[in-house]
């Protein structure tokens, strides 16, 4: 989950996304979710391209999949 204004995007304004990981197969649209917080991966930054966030985001599901393997 991210929480901020996207500086790579310079919306500035404040939004909350959540990635769904490979592997969930529910449907949420339009529904009410809980979303627990288990571990902060990395601030906010800015990336100097789409791309290096693409990149940024594929280590931080790497990373995120360490977290929850490890609370098993």
């Amino acid at each position: 989950t991210n929480i901020g204004p996207n500086p790579t995007f310079g919306s500035g304004q404040l939004s909350i996304e959540t990635h769904l990981l490979e592997g969930f197969h529910r449907n949420v649209v339009g529904k009410r979710i809980r979303v627990e917080f288990l571990q902060k991966l990395r601030e906010e930054i800015r990336f100097a391209t789409p791309h290096d966030l693409a990149a940024q985001i594929q280590n931080d599901i790497k990373t995120a999949r360490k977290v929850f393997a490890e609370r098993r």
